[in-house]
């Protein structure tokens, strides 16, 4: 227990630490391939590794990266303000005109939130969403870390996926643009989360208290594909206990990504999920607080 406090920094130092980092390590990590394999100092070997669901997108469309521990090492990414829409705890590079990949900034839309390091255990994975850039290029997803045992930091990156130009139409033989097609091959899933209780007594006629964004991040869902079996994704919730998440064509069970004596009678459910269609699940949790 001491040891996972350990790594639990306080905001500022986070903060400071990510300047750092993100500047000295994603120098070290760049590459003209690409790949996603990690590229470290120390004892860590290299199985820790991140992906994307797709390898194009259209302007807006969701990303969902994964990053996979494979070693047998604890790592902890950086800390710092995550505001809604942010890919924390990964980064996102775009390639420039000169071959370069440089670091891509994201607005800081409320409501935000200081997160602080949080080690990812040997062998367990996390996956977050965020919406593809709005300017089409080529694209990477990078994920800086530490190791726990003080071996060393790594960089992780993601093979170079593109963002195409929705906007750009095609053109029939009289020579007028048409309108665009989609080039996303993905349907989404979104929805609401209540919480609650929040407090062991609730008064009648006063409205229960708000989740704080901890509260809400502190919770996830768990997707699993249908026909497989295969968990399909794994993410936390947003600040605003909302969440939407990109997902190929088919049938999918939902499930509670269970902490403590969280419970939800809306879970397991299964949803379909059709090609350019959003489907729409709100739940409610229930914390067990009496």
């Amino acid at each position: 227990m001491r040891q996972i406090r350990a790594w639990f920094v306080v905001l500022a130092f986070a903060c400071a630490l990510t300047a750092t980092m993100g500047l000295s390590v994603a120098r070290a990590g760049v590459a003209a391939n690409g790949n996603s394999s990690a590229r470290q100092a120390g004892a860590t070997s290299d199985t820790v590794s991140v992906t994307t669901d797709a390898s194009s997108y259209a302007p807006g469309d969701s990303v969902t990266a994964t990053v996979v521990n494979g070693t047998t090492v604890p790592i902890a990414p950086l800390g710092g303000i995550v505001c809604q829409g942010s890919p924390w705890p990964f980064g996102v590079q775009r390639l420039d005109d000169a071959g370069e990949w440089q670091d891509v900034a994201f607005a800081r839309t409320p409501p935000c939130v200081g997160i602080a390091v949080a080690l990812l255990g040997a062998g367990e994975a996390q996956t977050r969403q965020f919406a593809a850039a709005p300017s089409p290029g080529t694209y990477r997803v990078v994920y800086a870390y530490s190791t726990a045992n003080g071996s060393g930091q790594g960089l992780v990156v993601s093979d170079p996926y593109d963002v195409d130009d929705a906007s750009m139409g095609l053109t029939d033989p009289t020579g007028s643009a048409t309108a665009a097609v989609p080039m996303s091959s993905v349907g989404y899933l979104e929805g609401q989360v209540a919480i609650g209780p929040l407090q062991p007594v609730e008064r009648v006629g006063v409205p229960p208290p708000t989740p704080s964004p901890a509260v809400c991040t502190a919770r996830g869902l768990v997707i699993y594909q249908v026909d497989t079996g295969a968990e399909a994704a794994r993410f936390p919730l947003g600040p605003d206990c909302s969440y939407r998440v990109s997902l190929p064509s088919g049938s999918y069970r939902v499930e509670l990504d269970r902490r403590g004596i969280d419970s939800s009678k809306d879970l397991p459910r299964v949803v379909a999920i059709t090609v350019g269609q959003t489907t729409r699940l709100d739940i409610s949790i229930d914390t067990g607080m009496r």
